[in-house]
């Protein structure tokens, strides 16, 4: 009900995105993968945390600004989802720059390679 104060269960803190999800998954079925992603501010960090708790090999390029927040709701009653997408930043030059010097330099050379993820509003 709007304006009434909701009561919650502990929040579940995950690492995600199209390409975290790919290299969490290929985790979970016992191939290995290397996940360059880019990481910035207090969520970066997290954001490293959780993936090095998960196992995963990590290239992660830093960023001037945060790695962006979404998060889910679900509703106990039904498990519907409500899912909230915060907009993202921009690289700039240097960074993008970063992600393709990390991207050649990856070591072994992967067979696949999955880009993801969701451009800034304009």
């Amino acid at each position: 009900m709007p304006e009434q104060k909701l009561r919650c269960e502990q929040p579940k803190v995950e690492p995600g995105g199209g390409g975290i999800n790919v290299a969490r998954g290929l985790k979970r079925l016992g191939l290995n993968s290397q996940a360059v992603f880019v990481a910035g501010g207090p969520p970066g960090e997290i954001l490293k945390q959780l993936m090095a708790r998960e196992g995963i090999d990590q290239h992660p390029v830093p960023t001037e600004a945060w790695t962006r927040e979404n998060f889910t709701v679900v509703d106990a009653s039904n498990n519907q989802q409500y899912r909230f997408g915060m907009p993202g930043t921009e690289l700039i030059a240097s960074e993008q720059a970063q992600v393709l010097a990390t991207l050649a330099g990856l070591d072994p050379v992967p067979d696949v390679l999955v880009a993801s993820g969701s451009l800034p509003p304009a």
